[in-house]
């Protein structure tokens, strides 16, 4: 009703929700649709619920931890603080997600793994695609686990020989160098693309 267009904003307002509702008292109408807005509310809440639990079923631990603890937990046994990790754009995404976005409010952190994980906040989906979700996060446990690694050593020699501000004619060759790796995406893993500037480094240093 609110969402269909009308021209007639008085039709919209005044007569079709007496239609809607069979009532001409607009006070009962209004109580209907908060008690509706209430029950979409309570169903969606517990859906996170439902997605929530299987997420951690997912990471292995219970239900009363929280997503939070829970996921950091698991990637403190399955990542090496010595090294970091080499993973596709998508999975880099989840990655950050746990690292630096999540809190230990599981409602809020569902929402904000799904964004990452999916592209879209629950409150968005236009069907349940909790499926493809959980897909996506068994995907990205089964990279974490198999994901090359570089090591810390390699990444602070590079910022050491790095200068604090690049010239005009280096931030334009930059720009054409991740302007190169944009265009190629997903064709040329993130693997490869590394060991591709590792072997241009290494020719620099």
């Amino acid at each position: 009703m609110f969402l269909s267009f009308n021209i007639n904003p008085f039709e919209s307002v005044f007569i079709e929700p007496k239609r809607i509702f069979n009532s001409k008292n607009y006070n009962d109408m209004y109580k209907s649709i908060i008690a509706m807005i209430d029950e979409i509310e309570d169903s969606l809440y517990n859906f996170k619920l439902k997605i929530i639990n299987s997420v951690k079923n997912l990471f292995g631990f219970d239900s009363n931890t929280s997503l939070k603890m829970g996921i950091h937990e698991w990637v403190l046994k399955n990542v090496s603080e010595a090294n970091k990790l080499i993973l596709n754009e998508k999975n880099k995404l989840i990655y950050d997600c746990i690292n630096e976005a999540m809190n230990y409010d599981d409602v809020a952190t569902i929402n904000l793994l799904c964004k990452a994980a999916v592209n879209v906040f629950i409150e968005d989906w236009s069907a349940d695609i909790s499926a493809t979700l959980i897909e996506n996060l068994n995907t990205f446990t089964n990279e974490i686990r198999n994901a090359s690694k570089i090591d810390d050593s390699l990444s602070e020699l590079i910022i050491s020989n790095a200068p604090e501000e690049l010239s005009p004619m280096g931030e334009l060759l930059k720009n054409n160098v991740e302007s190169a790796l944009s265009e190629f995406s997903e064709s040329v893993s993130t693997e490869e693309k590394i060991a591709i500037l590792k072997e241009l480094i290494k020719d620099l240093i």
